[in-house]
């Protein structure tokens, strides 16, 4: 393959890459002792549900690639420049901030509280403009999450400002 071809297909050959890397990670994952003292998660759990979602988006990558239409355009305008696209670093940045907030807030909040915070700020960075939307998104999705992580899969996270509510 000559540079031009590389430059088209770039984005199916790192996510092919990507691809091997993810079940390269599951056999980690997979080497990883299984004890009798386990909960029902176990060690196993998060790190072969991070090497399948890998594997899910590697898969995705390739195929959005090789059957978008722009992967047939000429090898000309694979080598054009676009310019660098600040606005998307700074966006992403502004979601690092949160983030980083979110860490913050945490142990002195609670982790439903801070959850709530982080996905009210997040939608309304991200466009939605209706407080009501933003309000109902962010008190399901702390209370979704919750449910899952304290109720389903007995996970024990910070309780911070609501510990009486929670243990009732």
């Amino acid at each position: 393959m000559d540079r031009r071809t590389l430059a088209v297909y770039r984005d199916a050959i790192v996510g092919a890459a990507l691809l091997v890397f993810s079940g390269v990670y599951w056999l980690g994952a997979n080497a990883i002792r299984v004890s009798p003292l386990e909960g029902s998660v176990g060690a196993q759990g998060l790190p072969k549900g991070l090497a399948y979602v890998l594997a899910v988006l590697s898969v995705y990558m390739i195929a959005r690639n090789l059957l978008a239409p722009d992967v047939r355009r000429s090898a000309e305008s694979a080598k054009e420049k676009k310019p660098f696209p600040w606005r998307q670093h700074i966006r992403a940045l502004w979601m690092l901030i949160f983030g980083a907030c979110y860490l913050l807030l945490l142990p002195r909040a609670g982790y439903v509280v801070s959850v709530m915070l982080l996905m009210a700020a997040t939608s309304y960075f991200l466009g939605v403009r209706n407080i009501g939307k933003v309000v109902l998104f962010a008190v399901l999705g702390g209370v979704f999450f919750y449910i899952l992580f304290v109720l389903i899969l007995k996970i024990p996270l910070p309780e911070g400002m609501l510990s009486g509510i929670l243990r009732d």
